[in-house]
């Protein structure tokens, strides 16, 4: 892992080789061979079909790798960090939740529609809980969760808010366990965590802030946000069931009375924060060839910030000098911005009783193999994260002899090894067939930003406008394909393989245009014109309403078609 992960070169011999790695390079090697045998029968436009799909499905498979070895080493850094966290410190996993939508007890049809959602930020926060004396096992370590939501509305989810929600929480921690100190936080890479600004801000005022941050990290894509999303849902539920008891959700505050109703949630502590600034505070300057995208962890000390691509692999140091410089301007607390009380939850007992059952809870997660006896274990081990997965050397005797009997009837062997050692000819043999990767070859790479050609830009924007005339607009899905066998007059291909879009890029292209055309349509009304819009700052939501609304269409297009296939 960590020569997939280093950038830099060393001077020792690698004789370790993957095996499915390896198995993956046969088997494409093996279609290149059938298909460069068989194409003297294949026409050239299958060809360049065949071509292109092989092409596309091999980056996706090799990117799928990349992303399986980095997601391995960064959930590494959660399971170390708990593993040694002391109780002075406290680990805080932060993520903004999916926007509510404003609900009554009743409403009709006409009302569900045309909502804007309310925003609302989610941290857990891990504290260890100080052991006792003369236990030393620090495997049985235990730990209290606490949860801070503060709703924001109106209010675009950029990082000097997400820098405020941070000095809030800090707060709250404190006048819980006036013992903390330091702090380790944890998200994943949304613009507003994975921003310069929000770091040189942390750095900044590392001393100030009611608590020390010593380390900042990024999950990879789809993980490390298992406990917001796990405390969210909670949160969902409770406000349900404040609405079916006759009450509604449209704002804020009511938001908040719904969160803290029947005593709140059990260690949640809500607020609302109201928001009166328009614009972001800016760094002084940039750093010189560095990009904070190709970093997912940070270190904050007084020589500087030290940043990894990947999880205790190599590091770079930004000097304080550097840091000093661009955070010249940022402040510690924003007056703009007022965060109203915390009411504290009640304790009470849980409100579902424990039962008996001869089941056991299985780990949620599929490569896991731990079972529990009660809830509340399963429910710190998901806490902490510590999974097992599949090893003979933990099985019991039955495990054994089922192992046993099923390479008996399958001949199958179970326990091979991932990786093996080779001979120095074999690996020289290897390296001249281009098998051996190179460093850091799972490091996240930089996609060079491909434009469109004229061609393909005018193609695209007459099916959308033809779209807007009908009322049927195209399916992304269709368009893509309907690219590859559209021909000119000649009966030659119109576009090019290299020229080929997946849906993806056509869908984006498509809420392009839609941005364009609200624009213009704004811009000639002139009651409109009387309200100052902040389009340049609400672009990114507006384009996923946009993209949402595309998406709503082609179900709905795939429907009508089926509909008139069943029909006729």
């Amino acid at each position: 892992m960590h020569f997939a992960l280093s950038e830099k070169g060393c001077e020792h011999t690698h004789s370790n080789i993957c095996q499915p790695c390896d198995r993956m390079y046969q088997i494409k090697d093996e279609i290149q061979n059938v298909m460069t045998s068989n194409f003297s029968n294949i026409e050239i436009q299958e060809k360049e079909e065949l071509e292109h799909d092989i092409l596309v499905s091999t980056e996706k498979i090799w990117a799928w790798r990349d992303h399986s070895i980095r997601t391995v080493n960064q959930d590494s850094c959660k399971r170390d960090i708990l593993q040694n966290l002391q109780s002075h410190e406290v680990l805080i996993i932060a993520d903004w939740a999916m926007k509510y939508i404003p609900q009554t007890f009743r409403e009709t049809q006409s009302e569900w529609f045309g909502k804007q959602g309310i925003s609302w930020h989610m941290i857990c926060a891990l504290v260890c809980r100080p052991q006792a004396e003369g236990d030393e096992n620090d495997d049985d370590k235990n730990f209290d969760i606490y949860s801070m939501v503060h709703i924001v509305e109106e209010q675009k989810q950029g990082w000097h808010i997400v820098s405020q929600i941070f000095s809030s929480a800090f707060k709250i921690l404190k006048s819980i366990n006036p013992h903390l100190k330091h702090a380790y936080i944890r998200s994943d890479n949304a613009g507003c965590y994975h921003a310069l600004p929000l770091m040189g801000y942390l750095w900044k005022f590392r001393n100030e802030l009611s608590l020390d941050v010593k380390q900042y990290d990024f999950s990879e894509a789809q993980s490390g946000k298992d406990l917001c999303d796990s405390r969210t849902g909670t949160c969902r539920l409770h406000m349900l069931n404040y609405i079916n008891e006759g009450n509604d959700i449209t704002n804020g505050k009511q938001m908040k009375e719904a969160l803290e109703s029947h005593g709140g949630i059990k260690n949640t502590y809500i607020s609302v924060v109201n928001v009166s600034c328009e614009t972001q505070p800016l760094l002084c300057g940039t750093i010189k060839n560095f990009q904070i995208t190709q970093f997912n962890n940070f270190k904050f000390d007084d020589e500087g910030m030290r940043v990894y691509k990947a999880y205790g692999i190599g590091g770079e140091l930004v000097k304080a000098t550097d840091m000093t410089r661009i955070s010249n301007m940022l402040t510690l607390f924003d007056s703009n911005l007022t965060f109203g009380d915390s009411k504290i939850p009640e304790t009470k007992p849980a409100s579902i009783k424990s039962f008996r059952y001869n089941a056991s809870f299985p780990c949620f997660d599929p490569n896991c193999i731990l079972e529990f006896k009660k809830e509340d274990q399963l429910l710190k081990h998901l806490s902490v994260g510590k999974h097992v997965v599949d090893d003979e050397k933990q099985d019991s005797i039955i495990d054994t002899s089922k192992r046993l009997w099923s390479a008996k009837c399958q001949d199958i062997r179970f326990n091979q090894p991932l990786i093996s050692s080779v001979g120095l000819e074999q690996l020289q043999d290897q390296t001249k067939t281009n098998i051996k990767e190179q460093h850091g070859y799972a490091l996240k790479k930089r996609k060079k930003a491909v434009r469109f050609s004229p061609k393909v830009k005018d193609y695209l924007a007459a099916l959308f406008n033809a779209g807007e005339l009908s009322g049927k607009k195209p399916s992304p899905y269709t368009v893509s394909n309907q690219m590859r066998n559209e021909i000119d007059s000649q009966g030659n291909r119109l576009f090019s393989p290299s020229e080929w879009l997946s849906h993806q890029q056509i869908r984006s292209f498509f809420g392009n245009l839609c941005i364009k055309k609200q624009k213009v349509e704004k811009s000639k009304n002139p009651s409109i014109e009387v309200a100052k819009i902040e389009n340049d700052q609400e672009d990114d939501e507006d384009l996923q309403n946009v993209l949402s609304h595309l998406i709503a269409n082609e179900h709905n297009n795939v429907l009508s078609e089926i509909v008139t296939g069943l029909t006729n």
